[in-house]
């Protein structure tokens, strides 16, 4: 018998994540089954447990295999020579992403709505925004130091405020008609600017 190498097992172990990712981002954590992601990947349901021994296992591993992804996407949201601009930054581009991919959107809402009834998927979840949200506070806290934004603010606060946008704007955009990105970006700068240092 053919001996499995290390390399093997590491190309299947990938190919399950991605069918996984595939599954969970199509029917949401709740109504994929183990036999689902087997089928997606081409493989039977008992090669998949080898791999994985459960739902909750592979939905960790695949958060995990996708870290590198949201830590790119989190440098792109923070890009920007000062505090100031990163925020600006960040705003500017929660208004454009709000509008540009429905599917992403229809996703969030059937996560975060999963999270409140399935207490492994809000601690998975939680993890990831908290991470986030730890990012900008820091940048929050940079903008106190040189002076742009006032300093009896809550750094930790106003990161929240700063990232649930992504959230809020996709609810008004999926139930409130025409989404004009233009408007909303405008509007999100003058929040920011709501949080200035008075001069």
């Amino acid at each position: 018998m053919p001996r499995v190498t290390d390399e093997y097992r590491e190309a299947r172990r990938v190919e399950i994540l991605r069918a996984a990712s595939a599954c969970f981002s199509e029917r949401g954590f709740r109504a994929t089954h183990m036999r689902d992601v087997a089928r997606q990947a081409g493989l039977s349901t008992g090669a998949v447990y080898r791999y994985f021994p459960g739902k909750e296992e592979l939905f960790r591993e695949m958060l995990e295999s996708e870290r590198p992804v949201e830590e790119s996407q989190q440098a792109a949201f923070l890009e920007g020579e000062t505090p100031i601009a990163r925020l600006e930054g960040l705003l500017e581009r929660v208004a454009r992403r709000a509008g540009a991919d429905e599917d992403n959107v229809r996703r969030n809402f059937r996560d975060y709505g999963e999270a409140a009834e399935v207490p492994f998927l809000a601690k998975e979840l939680g993890l990831h925004v908290n991470e986030l949200l730890d990012v900008v506070a820091v940048v929050v806290r940079d903008a106190q130091a040189d002076g742009d934004l006032a300093p009896d603010l809550d750094p930790r606060a106003v990161a929240t405020l700063l990232v649930t946008q992504t959230v809020s704007l996709g609810f008004a955009w999926l139930f409130g008609g025409p989404y004009d990105a233009d408007s909303v970006a405008e509007a999100l700068r003058r929040q920011l600017d709501g949080l200035r240092a008075s001069t």
